[in-house]
């Protein structure tokens, strides 16, 4: 699978000042989502009506959202900027890997990893990346 298949993925790639590199981010998530999604959301579940299983749930975001601001860093989200919001890239990256999107649009949509991994990327550098349009 190769989500840079077009002119578009080449051209975001080469620029200076990738954000870790949009594809890669997109990829690995396809990959991983299938085997780690379904315990996330058992945990989550389980933590629903279990308090002592809320914490692990509360470990892994925490996990992960760290890994998201580390990989993001410094960068803010452009359209965040614009507006003043206090949003990071690290929480952009978190939304777009997380279990629950995975879930929503690959189980529930029937979406192909595939186009799962083209949203991610196409997402990842619109929000990330300095010089994509903005609606705003």
């Amino acid at each position: 699978m190769n989500v840079t298949r077009g002119s578009f993925g080449r051209d975001v790639l080469r620029r200076p000042g990738t954000p870790r590199d949009p594809a890669t981010w997109a990829t690995l998530t396809m990959e991983v989502m299938p085997r780690v999604a379904p315990i996330v959301l058992l945990v989550r579940s389980a933590g629903a009506t279990d308090p002592d299983m809320a914490t692990p749930l509360d470990e892994i975001n925490d996990e992960r959202l760290r890994r998201m601001q580390h990989e993001a860093a410094p960068r803010r989200p452009r359209r965040a900027a614009r507006r003043g919001e206090r949003r990071t890239g690290g929480d952009v990256m978190f939304a777009y890997t997380a279990p629950e999107l995975y879930d929503v649009v690959v189980t529930g949509r029937r979406w192909t990893l595939e186009m799962f991994a083209d949203f991610i990327f196409r997402g990842l550098c619109a929000e990330l990346l300095d010089d994509q349009p903005s609606i705003r």
